[in-house]
């Protein structure tokens, strides 16, 4: 399991693969300064909006969204069997919708 926590909301508690799926793309997505703290929130299984300073904290939540959102239609167009990819789906339209709070 992995976690990623925002100021007042409940931490989104997820699959550590599905949390990889999304950091992984994060990393990809961001510049050096903050790709070292997105490669320590998967070593840690967590990634923290709390702990991080608020200009950091605004590009990693908006980079996130804009992946979460990719990800999700990624996730919507390709039909599966697996309920796990709707479930995965429907998480990250409302992980989305929170990060806004953080940039917006």
């Amino acid at each position: 399991m992995a976690a990623i926590a925002m100021p007042y909301y409940e931490p989104f508690i997820l699959a550590r693969w599905a949390f990889w799926a999304l950091l992984e793309r994060l990393a990809a997505e961001v510049d050096e300064r903050d790709r070292y703290e997105v490669r320590q929130a998967l070593s840690l299984d967590g990634l923290h909006f709390d702990l991080l300073d608020g200009d950091q904290a605004a590009r990693l939540a908006r980079r996130l969204g804009k992946v979460a959102d990719e990800l999700r239609f990624e996730l919507q167009r390709t039909p599966s069997d697996d309920p796990r990819d709707l479930q995965f789906a429907e998480m990250l339209a409302r992980l989305e919708m929170q990060l806004h709070d953080l940039y917006e």
